[in-house]
């Protein structure tokens, strides 16, 4: 009769083979990009596993930062 301990090792054996390469494959696809993306001062989507750029408001608007205009000026003079 074939020892129970003998297979067990094997199998216990194969359990932290297929853990340890799903964490590989964890860090290789979305740990080190992430890192990546953050060092560059990017914005990191986990759900996309996309690196954003972040936009910022006086791109948009073509305003200097720092210049301040209020509200009700921008709607009286139009």
């Amino acid at each position: 009769m074939k020892s129970k301990i003998a297979t067990l090792k094997y199998y216990f054996l194969g359990l932290f083979v297929v853990i340890s390469l799903g964490i590989v494959v964890w860090q290789l696809m979305y740990e080190f990009p992430r890192k990546k993306c953050e060092d560059a001062g990017n914005w990191w989507s986990y759900k996309y596993r996309q690196c954003a750029v972040p936009l910022r408001i006086y791109d948009m608007t073509g305003r200097k930062p720092g210049t301040e205009k209020p509200a009700a000026e921008t709607t009286a003079s139009q």
